[in-house]
């Protein structure tokens, strides 16, 4: 909304002054998304030469937070586009800048859209610098005095009346009343002030409670509840089953040390949980976060069904609680298995050293390999991720190893 401010004032200065075409030779339809407006309209008024921002205004390169960028927009607004705009193009812009600080900020008193997330105080308006300007006036002073003589006497008038006019003022007499009442009222009436005592209440808030509950600690690790509900099943890419000796999972979940990726939604799951307080869009994150692992989840299950073998070596130990379910009825009703894949000619369970059967087969444009869902976890160590940056590393990283070395596209 802000940006669909700025776009027509550049048109404004081209339609007046000449094209700017340094950075891109797309047109001013093209970069506004539609036509622009003609900026002639009473509403909303600026001069063409708040079209050309100076570059300090615009360059972001610096911008790392949140307060950074609204600071940025406020010092353009007001020191470049306020004093080129009339009043009405004044009431729109700083309507804005309310709303992107409410959005920012929660300025107006709102919560944020997931849990978590606290609000911090939002800065102060910006206010631009002013210098007070000094008039100094100068008075002259008038040296020249005008003096008037008059030489010739004033006339006198020599006649004097004789006739004197006396006037006589008659008062009349107006009797006073001789009657003085003696009755004297006995109650008398008193007015006191009291001034209120104040009344100090202290407001108790009852901290929120965890709407998912508390972890547990089962199967040798921590299950996290959160947002993703798949965390209390068994997962075996955790901390007391990596091995430093054998650099993975020990043992693997296949019969020789591959992970299959049926285990990527309650792995990935339970990781998610204990992080997602950290996610600015958590509920955007968890979105994304499955579309990704159902797609890996039935990649594993595919591997499976074509070798017609279990990838469960990694099971939880005797003592512990069940393993439970297959990952492939993690979300009932969901079809998690691909709509094809291609057997390369590839060995059960081999992810090193692989040979085609036929050298000159090709791969179907959008399809995986069979074995796309057993990979190699050497050296991952899924688990240590403790800041969203690093959780989404883990999943990349993993997600490579599952479709660049057994994929075709």
């Amino acid at each position: 909304m802000v940006t669909e401010k700025l776009v027509p004032l550049g048109g404004q200065w081209e339609n007046k002054n000449y094209k700017c075409t340094g950075y891109s030779a797309k047109s001013l339809q093209e970069l506004f998304g539609g036509v622009v407006p003609d900026g002639d309209r009473d509403v909303a008024k600026c001069k063409p030469s708040a079209g050309i921002v100076p570059c300090k205004y615009v360059d972001f390169s610096g911008v790392d937070t949140a307060r950074d960028f609204h600071l940025k927009v406020e010092i353009l607004y007001a020191e470049w586009l306020k004093p080129r705009c009339n009043n009405e193009f004044a009431v729109h812009f700083e309507a804005l800048m309310k709303r992107m600080r409410n959005s920012l900020f929660c300025a107006d008193g709102g919560q944020p859209d997931h849990p978590g997330y606290t609000p911090s105080p939002p800065p102060p308006p910006y206010v631009p610098t002013t210098y007070k300007t000094t008039t100094y006036t100068t008075k002259t002073p008038y040296t020249t005095k005008y003096t008037t003589k008059y030489t010739t006497k004033p006339y006198k008038p020599t006649y004097k009346p004789t006739t004197k006019y006396t006037t006589k003022y008659t008062t009349k007499y107006t009797p006073k009343p001789t009657y003085k009442p003696t009755y004297k009222p006995t109650t008398k009436y008193t007015t006191k002030y009291t001034t209120p005592k104040k009344v100090y209440t202290t407001k108790y808030t009852t901290p929120k409670k965890d709407v998912y509950g508390k972890p547990t600690y089962n199967n040798g690790y921590t299950q996290y509840p959160g947002p993703i509900s798949t965390y209390n099943m068994y997962c075996p890419w955790t901390e007391n089953r990596y091995s430093n000796k054998h650099n993975q999972y020990y043992p693997g979940d296949c019969k020789k040390g591959a992970c299959n990726a049926k285990y990527s939604a309650r792995c990935f799951g339970n990781l998610f949980n204990s992080l997602y307080n950290g996610f600015c869009k958590a509920n955007n994150a968890k979105t994304l976060v499955l579309e990704i692992t159902k797609n890996l989840v039935g990649l594993g299950e595919a591997t499976e069904a074509h070798w017609g073998t279990e990838c469960n070596f990694s099971k939880a130990s005797s003592n512990s609680r069940s393993q439970g379910r297959d990952p492939l009825f993690d979300f009932p009703g969901e079809d998690l298995m691909p709509a094809e894949s291609t057997d390369a000619g590839y060995d059960y369970d081999d992810y090193g050293r692989r040979k085609r059967r036929n050298p000159t087969e090709r791969a179907i444009a959008g399809s995986c390999d069979v074995s796309a869902g057993n990979f190699k976890c050497t050296g991952m160590d899924f688990h240590s991720a403790k800041t969203p940056q690093q959780f989404v590393e883990t999943v990349r990283s993993s997600s490579n190893s599952y479709l660049y070395n057994n994929s075709f596209f």
